[in-house]
C-alpha cells in the first residue's frame, strides 16, 4: 500500500479539450459568442426610426442654440467694451 496514489478528485481528463477553455480564436466552438455570418440586419421599427429622427433633430437644435448663444456672447462683449469706452470719454469731459 505504500506506492498507492489516490486519483485527484478535481481532475477531469476530458476537460482539456473543452472549447470554452482553449486559447484558440475559433468562435464557432463557443455558442455564446455571436457568429458574424449568422447576424442579419433587421429593419428598425417605426418607434426606433422616430427616436433616431428625434435625436438628430434635437442634436441639430442644440448645436444651433450653442452657435446663437456664442454669437450673442460676442455681441454682448463688444457692446460692453463700447460702453466702457463711452463712459471713459464722458469722465474725461
Amino acid at each position: 500500500m505504500g506506492n498507492y496514489q489516490r486519483p485527484n478528485q478535481y481532475y477531469n481528463p476530458g476537460i482539456n479539450k473543452h472549447p470554452n477553455l482553449s486559447y484558440s480564436n475559433n468562435n464557432t466552438l463557443n455558442p455564446l459568442l455571436p457568429n458574424p455570418q449568422q447576424q442579419q440586419q433587421r429593419k428598425p421599427s417605426a418607434l426606433e426610426e422616430t427616436m433616431a429622427n428625434f435625436m438628430k433633430m434635437t442634436q441639430s437644435n442644440f448645436e444651433n442654440i450653442m452657435k446663437s448663444q456664442e454669437a450673442e456672447r460676442k455681441n454682448n462683449e463688444a457692446a460692453r467694451k463700447l460702453m466702457e469706452t463711452q463712459i471713459g470719454l464722458i469722465k474725461e469731459r
